[in-house]
This record gives structure tokens, sequence and C-alpha cells, in this order.
């Protein structure tokens, strides 16, 4: 919720920015020139034109606005399947919270702006104020920042550096696969090889999922479908393996625990965040592919045993 919740305020205060901008788009020369479509789309029910807009204005740059957009994207999978992202998102939660904070200082024409309040201002930001006008920005800017730092200095105060928090969690999902492949090796009655494993598994899920089928590289097969099965060449996955190459086709294990390396020795959270999420989105389909095999394979060892 916490995460959630945030990530709405940051919403907020890119749609605000959009509304107070754009009808007085002539005073901003990075704008001046948008067209009425241009003007729809950032004012629209979308979050990623928002962020686009906030660029454009130079309220974010480029790691900010990445750092926007992957926390929005967890925000989303958090709210449908709450627990997809559990070991990291109370952390991440803290760091946003922290980065909320200092964005709103930055949003043109926010709170402040003018030299009077439109609304009266709630009890809680009172306790920083002693009167409403030194939230006017005007030539008490610095009041107004201090503000908010104090609050993102307040709330944020996660034990550990984000990319330690989510470098765990991704050596804990590396291990997990590891152990599975080595699982599958040990007991799977083809002795197939930890290459030829990640192949086939990888084949067999997008056997079933288009998605997973446009992300194979498609290889020059000189025969159909129906000689290769004349020619005694049945498995499906075989068959497959003829026409589609899977995107990861060697051991990543290695590769990937260097990564996490690389990961925990960030110190910003923006940076760690898209490290993770970058690794993290490459890991997905193997890991679900793999770890699939596992357990459709213990289920079948389950089933001989009399289990």
């Amino acid at each position: 919720m916490a995460h959630i919740l945030t990530d709405n305020t940051v919403e907020l205060m890119l749609h605000y920015q959009a509304e107070q901008t754009l009808p007085d788009k002539g005073c901003y020369p990075e704008i001046r020139q948008l067209s009425k479509n241009e003007e729809a789309d950032y004012l629209g029910r979308n979050f990623k034109p928002k962020v686009k807009l906030a660029r454009k204005l130079g309220v974010i740059g480029d790691e900010e606005a990445e750092f926007i957009l992957i926390n929005h994207e967890y925000r989303n999978e958090v709210y449908h399947a709450g627990l997809r992202h559990e070991p990291v998102i109370w952390d991440l939660a803290w760091h946003y919270h922290s980065f909320a904070c200092s964005l709103l200082p930055k949003i043109k024409m926010g709170l402040g702006h003018s030299y009077r309040l439109e609304k009266e201002v709630s009890p809680r930001l009172k306790r920083f104020v002693s009167t409403e006008s030194e939230l006017v920005r005007g030539d008490f800017g610095a009041k107004f920042t201090a503000i908010c730092n104090s609050v993102g200095a307040k709330v944020t105060n996660p034990k550990e550096l984000l990319s330690t928090v989510v470098g765990q969690a991704l050596s804990h999902d590396v291990k997990n696969v590891d152990d599975a492949l080595n699982f599958i090796e040990k007991y799977d009655g083809k002795a197939l090889s930890r290459n030829e494993i990640i192949v086939e598994t990888q084949l067999w899920s997008a056997m079933f999922d288009e998605e997973r089928r446009n992300k194979c590289t498609r290889k020059p097969c000189v025969k159909s479908v129906e000689e290769l099965q004349r020619a005694g060449i049945t498995d499906p996955v075989a068959i497959l393996g003829m026409f589609l190459q899977p995107p990861i086709t060697e051991d990543p294990i290695g590769r990937w625990q260097k990564r996490i390396v690389s990961l925990r020795a960030e110190k910003t959270a923006l940076r760690a965040l898209k490290k993770y999420h970058t690794l993290r989105t490459e890991m997905n389909d193997l890991c679900e592919a793999v770890f699939r095999t596992a357990s459709g394979l213990s289920n079948h060892l389950d089933y001989l045993r009399g289990k």
C-alpha cells in the first residue's frame, strides 16, 4: 500500500503539472510548439506521457524518468498480484517516497507558486511552518524545499541500501533456478546437459505461448514439419527447435552472478533499480520455464513412487 500510494502521489504531481503548464505553454520554450494532439496526450489517462512532459520541462532527467516508470510498472503488478515483488517492495517504497518528496519542489506551477494559496493548508503541513505565507515560493522557495526534504528524511529509513536488498533477492532467485537445473539434470531420463535443458524448457513454454515464441529467433529449416515427422522426428519440442532458437542457449548462472555483484556495488537507488529491473526482466522467462519443468518432473517422480 505504501508503494501504491506513493506512485499515485507522483502521478498526481505530474498530472497537476500538465494541467497548470499547458494552458501557459508560451512561457515554456520546451513545450511552446506542442500540437493539440500532444497536449491531449499529456492530459490523458496514460502515465508515460506525463513523465515525458516532465522530462521536456527539465523537471526530471533520464535516470529519474526510468526510476518513475519502473516503479509505476511494479505498482501495477503489485496492485493486481500482491506478492509478486514481496522481497523488495517495502524497501523500494521507502526510496520511492523519498524520491517523491524531492520531486515536489521541482514541479512547475506547484504548491506555493503564487503569492496566494487557493486552498487551506492541512494541519500536518502547518506543523512545519508558523504561517501559510511561508509556503509561498517567491522568496520562500528554500523554506518550501526544506520542508519537502525534512519529510523525506523523516520517513526514509531503510536498514540497507536498495542495491543490497534487490541484490539479495536476485541471488536467492539465481540459487533457486540453479538448484532446479541440477535437479532436472540429475533425474530427467533423457540425460540432457544443462544447456540442452535450458533450451528445451524455453521451447516447451514457447509452444503454448505466442508472446514467448515471438521472443525466439527464427532458424532456417529446409524441411517441413510433415517431412520431419516422416523422418522419425516426432517429439514436438525437437521439431520446434528446428525452427526456433530461444533467447538463452547457454547456462547463464555465472553471468547473472557477476551482474548481481555489480548491482550490489551501486550506491544510488535510481541506478540500483534500473540494474535490478533489467536483470529481473532477462531472468523471468527462463526461471518460470525451469521451475515449471522441475515441478512437473517432481510430480512425475512422486507418481512413480506411489505418492
